[in-house]
């Protein structure tokens, strides 16, 4: 089954348990709430061109969710892909926000993320529930705020955008101080 929205928000939930939905695309929606695609297990293909807001747990268990492209996506809440065990590729050019727990449980498939010319804030615990997984960071040339690339996986203790991203999270200005989950082995690249 695929569904076309025409404008507006998706309200929480809007979708709950539709395990028969393949593709959701809405050219105006601007909102995605709380649990909106909650427990979507056959969800495939999301297009969702101009949303800019994500609520927590919004796609939580869609497992079968490869790859996701939100190019004006800037505030993306807690635990918003958690147990998206099929995830490999997802696009947030315009993120100033991820929140913590985004990609909890995401199992072990290498993860591609492209982001965009200055870093975003960061939750505490974006990979908690994940023992080990492959991640890139794709960031145009010039990005301000990744640090250094490439980044040093072999250092927990230190504060940088890099090890937020693998645990401590970063509020934009001060870190938090959560464990960095050292079995995330994280590249930054410039594209």
């Amino acid at each position: 089954m695929a569904i076309s929205i025409k404008a507006g928000s998706l309200d929480e939930p809007a979708f709950i348990n539709f395990s028969n939905l393949k593709a959701c695309s809405g050219a105006n929606i601007i909102n995605i709430g709380n649990c909106a695609f909650y427990t979507c297990s056959s969800l495939e293909t999301v297009e969702f061109p101009v949303v800019k807001d994500f609520g927590a747990f919004a796609f939580l268990e869609c497992t079968a969710l490869e790859s996701v492209s939100f190019p004006l996506a800037q505030s993306i809440d807690f635990a918003a892909f958690s147990h998206c065990t099929a995830l490999v590729s997802v696009e947030f050019p315009m993120a100033q926000s991820i929140g913590g727990a985004a990609f909890s449980s995401t199992g072990s498939e290498a993860l591609t993320i492209y982001m965009g010319d200055t870093a975003p804030s960061l939750g505490s615990g974006l990979f908690n529930g994940v023992s080990s997984k492959s991640v890139t960071v794709k960031i145009p040339e010039g990005a301000a705020g990744y640090g250094t690339i490439p980044f040093n996986n072999a250092d927990t203790t230190a504060e940088n955008w890099g090890n937020a991203f693998r645990g401590m999270g970063w509020d934009g200005t001060n870190y938090l101080g959560e464990p960095v989950k050292e079995n995330i082995i994280l590249t930054i690249e410039e594209y």
